[in-house]
């Protein structure tokens, strides 16, 4: 159930495990993690505190525990917490990036960049690292550092193993395509892009990156396109309905324009923007479909 997003339900049904068993260190675990996605951070806490009576080596337990301080508030012993428990070990590195995101948000990108800088001395063909840290440095506005670090993340997935390569190449690809696109290097983002949606044709957010290219580009028949591309696979996306809505605008096709504004405006009800578009459109489609009806009166 969880792995289909339905964390009621995985909610209610792992709970009814930790009540059958309430000595299993794993159950416990993911009854914490779920109390995490619904942001209940009290249950998430008390959890961990369970699971750490038990006898457990498990770094997962100690992650959650860290993570739900951080969630409570208490953001100075999370962090104490995770830097004395995950293991200096390659296997425990994304446990390490979740300390570095925590990290980021409490003491902002510089300390996590020196974070980042520590852990790549020891795993410098770590391509998870390596992305982050271009991400980072994108941030503080280092983008030739940051496109640098992101194609140093594309050298090494070209030589990693075929099970862990592709994900990482994509990655690598559509953050470089994103790097591009800010640096204004549209051809180069295009490219990037384009390799990043072989490689996975399922993320939402590279076809929406490509369609803002485009749109730079001023093409806007493939800008399109590659916005209702990421709308097949996130239909909750709200910018991919306003880009399409205006570019429907501006093709005067006003019907289908109003309706990619309306599910915008459903998603984003305070957004002024979107609402300026939208009542814009509805007096267009008016004008549009009252013109039409006079022309077809004999």
């Amino acid at each position: 159930y969880l792995q289909k997003n339905q964390v009621e339900l995985a909610a209610r049904y792992a709970q009814e495990a930790v009540e059958k068993n309430p000595f299993e260190v794993d159950y416990l675990t993911l009854r914490g993690e779920i109390a995490l996605l619904m942001q209940d951070a009290a249950t998430a806490l008390q959890l961990a505190e369970q699971a750490l009576e038990q006898p457990t080596d498990n770094p997962l337990v100690w992650s959650l525990f860290g993570r739900a301080l951080h969630a409570a508030g208490k953001t100075d012993d999370a962090l104490r917490v995770l830097e004395q428990t995950i293991p200096d070990k390659a296997e425990f590195l994304g446990l390490h990036l979740e300390r570095i995101a925590i990290l980021r948000e409490w003491r902002g990108q510089e300390a996590a960049l020196k974070e980042i800088e520590r852990l790549l001395e020891s795993y410098p063909q770590s391509i998870p690292l390596l992305l982050t840290q271009a991400e980072l440095l994108a941030e503080v506005g280092q983008m030739d550092a940051a496109i640098r670090a992101a194609q140093t993340a594309l050298r090494q997935s070209h030589q990693a193993t075929a099970a862990v390569s592709l994900q990482d190449h994509a990655s690598s690809h559509h953050l470089l395509g994103h790097l591009f696109y800010r640096n204004g290097h549209l051809d180069q983002a295009v490219y990037h892009l384009n390799e990043a949606i072989k490689l996975n044709p399922h993320q939402a957010s590279t076809y929406l990156i490509l369609g803002e290219v485009y749109l730079a580009r001023g093409e806007n028949e493939r800008a399109l396109v590659a916005y209702q591309r990421s709308l097949n696979i996130d239909v909750e996306n709200s910018h991919a309905y306003f880009k399409c809505g205006v570019l429907y605008k501006e093709l005067k096709d006003y019907p289908k324009a109003e309706q990619m504004l309306r599910q915008a405006a459903r998603l984003e009800p305070n957004n002024l923007a979107i609402q300026r578009q939208l009542g814009a459109v509805v007096a267009l489609n008016l004008i549009h479909t009252q013109r039409t009806k006079e022309k077809n009166i004999p």
